[in-house]
């Protein structure tokens, strides 16, 4: 899946089944982490009137800040769930924070 305009493909950081004492952590007990790391960005989106095709709208393209790797945390009603297990699509704007980047 590739994403489109300002739009993030995530797959989401899943919080560990076991506890650093070794306990197993049911499902049911476990909280949803809203942190994942960044799989693929859409272009970018356009800055200026996005409803019109005027000539007086500045229509350049706006790059994400955002790179392939990076581990983000993003806000828990604003994603899209893909068909693929634990893949995400979320818009740039609703990425609240960056943290350190992933190695491959």
């Amino acid at each position: 899946m590739t994403p489109l305009d300002d739009w993030i493909l995530i797959k989401r950081l899943e919080e560990e089944s076991i506890s650093p004492g070794g306990i197993i952590i049911p499902e049911i007990s476990k909280k949803k982490l809203y942190v994942g790391t960044v799989c693929d960005i859409g272009e970018g989106s356009y800055a200026g009137c996005p409803h019109c095709e005027c000539p007086h709208c500045n229509r350049d393209l706006i790059k994400s800040d955002l790179s392939v790797g990076d581990k983000v945390f993003f806000q828990r009603n604003s994603t899209v769930d893909t068909d693929e297990e634990g893949y995400l699509l979320i818009r740039e704007r609703d990425i609240l924070g960056i943290g350190k980047h992933e190695s491959s």
